[in-house]
């Protein structure tokens, strides 16, 4: 069997598209890892961060109304209390009559 020059070519051109295919598999397996390493970082980053920051600090929307009406009641019982409480200092402080 003679290997002509058309056969040899064709070999040529066979050994390039695998050799092609090969790099291109390379790279793609090269960009997919880099790019699960920075999902896992990410997901690792999700996992540390709290879940609604913006309770933490006390900032969550809806957060100041209720703030506002506890702290409200909470200065309307210790107005009574002082109330009350000088209420009773007057009493004692009265002179009889």
């Amino acid at each position: 069997m003679e290997m002509t020059s058309e056969n040899s070519q064709r070999i040529r051109i066979g050994v390039t598209g695998l050799a092609m295919v090969f790099l291109m598999v390379v790279i793609g397996s090269a960009l997919t890892k880099a790019g699960s390493e920075e999902a896992a970082e990410t997901n690792a980053m999700a996992q540390d961060a709290p879940l609604d920051p913006l309770s933490e600090i006390g900032a969550a929307p809806g957060s100041a109304a209720e703030v506002g009406a506890d702290q409200a009641e909470a200065q309307a019982e210790a107005e009574d209390l002082v109330a009350h409480e000088l209420g009773h200092e007057l009493v004692e402080e009265s002179p009889e009559e």
